[in-house]
């Protein structure tokens, strides 16, 4: 409908099918994911509409329907995700959101699926969606992020002398990337920003674009796109270039640590996280696979490094946790969430903090990071309208 009935131009074409190869084609299906959908919705209304209806079916099915479908199901108006600790290689956990019964002919059982949960890693970061998930009465939700994880450390592998001083206290990467970008005053910036000036807060979100787009090696095209579909920044060609070119001359170290990073993986055949675990990284690194390795030795070892961090601290608070009642209620991303009596939340928050800031690393990993590695701090009572506690 859209290309052929509606005559609509073709930005992208889905990769070619093992079908499609054989038969000698040398594109794929015309795509009509969100990318391609976002992009000619600029076009022809008609694609914007569909566009917004796809994204909105989606989160509804997602996040509206699933959470009240296995709240029915349970019978206890909850929902109850399961943890699958080992779905990652970065070792981050998903979430199932159904429990799957394997069919056995023998004893008569028939393979079933049974909707307990929803795909709570997915969940969105507007309070709208959040605020669905409420601690349960008498308790407290409490919230640890491990502070600019990823780009901590990114700083630390590739050693770049900027990002390294940009993780001192009192400094923050995402004015300072958006003030290189926009050509303004960083500290100007930064108060600015903090007194709620719309251009401050509008340059600083692109300096937090750059950081978390740019640091694994996304190319300028694939830029322009993640910002217009996922940041809702409207990046031209040539806007999304300059980024790009202005996050490498901003941190050197970090194009020299994709270098380096692949040439050593290629030679030895694996990665590993700063903790010692490894990734098997094998096979023909000059055929189409390539890229895709040389992306797994770039980010295993940042992204790795922070699902270790995170065991590493869960390891530090179970006794704590114990002693103060405190119940695991889910992790998200670099983020530890914790359902405690309410009389006790703040005691917990302030003993946990403590003990996140100074996390074992020399004990538990024979390794010190040379940056600061800090933990923030949330609570209250629903996930969307956490605030910072006062210790």
């Amino acid at each position: 409908m859209l290309y052929d009935d509606w005559k609509l131009p073709v930005y992208a074409y889905n990769p070619l099918t093992e079908t499609q190869k054989k038969k000698g084609m040398i594109e794929g299906n015309r795509s009509t994911d969100k990318e391609a959908l976002h992009e000619l919705s600029f076009v022809d209304p008609r694609a914007k509409l569909i566009h917004e209806y796809r994204g909105a079916l989606n989160q509804d099915t997602k996040f509206a329907k699933a959470p009240l479908i296995s709240a029915e199901y349970n019978e206890d108006g909850r929902v109850h995700p399961t943890a699958m600790i080992f779905s990652t290689y970065s070792g981050r956990m998903t979430y199932a959101s159904a429990q799957t019964v394997r069919s056995d002919k023998e004893r008569g059982i028939k393979a079933a699926s049974y909707p307990i949960g929803f795909a709570l890693h997915q969940e969105k970061r507007e309070k709208h969606f959040r605020n669905i998930l409420i601690a349960p009465p008498g308790y407290d939700l409490v919230e640890f992020d491990a502070a600019g994880q990823e780009f901590r450390w990114m700083a630390e592998a590739s050693g770049d002398k900027t990002m390294k001083e940009l993780c001192e206290p009192g400094e923050d990467p995402h004015s300072f990337m958006g003030a290189s970008i926009v050509e303004r005053d960083y500290r100007e910036l930064i108060r600015l920003f903090h007194e709620d000036e719309e251009r401050a807060v509008q340059d600083r979100y692109l300096g937090k674009f750059a950081n978390l787009s740019c640091q694994y090696r996304t190319g300028k095209k694939k830029l322009r796109a993640k910002a217009r579909v996922d940041y809702d920044i409207p990046l031209d060609e040539m806007s999304a270039a300059r980024v790009h070119t202005k996050y490498q001359q901003t941190y050197p170290g970090v194009p020299r640590y994709w270098k380096t990073e692949i040439a050593k993986v290629r030679r030895q055949g694996y990665q590993e996280t700063f903790a010692g675990r490894r990734v098997q990284v094998v096979g023909n690194w000059d055929g189409e696979w390539g890229w895709s390795m040389g992306s797994t030795a770039i980010n295993y070892k940042i992204q790795g490094t922070g699902g270790d961090q995170k065991y590493l601290a869960f390891k530090c608070i179970k006794n704590v946790a114990r002693k103060y009642g405190a119940i695991f209620a889910w992790d998200l991303h670099d983020g530890l969430y914790w359902f405690v009596p309410s009389d006790k939340s703040l005691a917990f928050a302030a003993e946990v903090k403590g003990i996140l800031d100074n996390l074992p690393y020399r004990e538990a990993w024979d390794y010190v990071p040379s940056v600061p590695m800090p933990w923030d701090c949330k609570m209250g009572r629903i996930w969307g309208a956490m605030k910072e506690p006062t210790f």
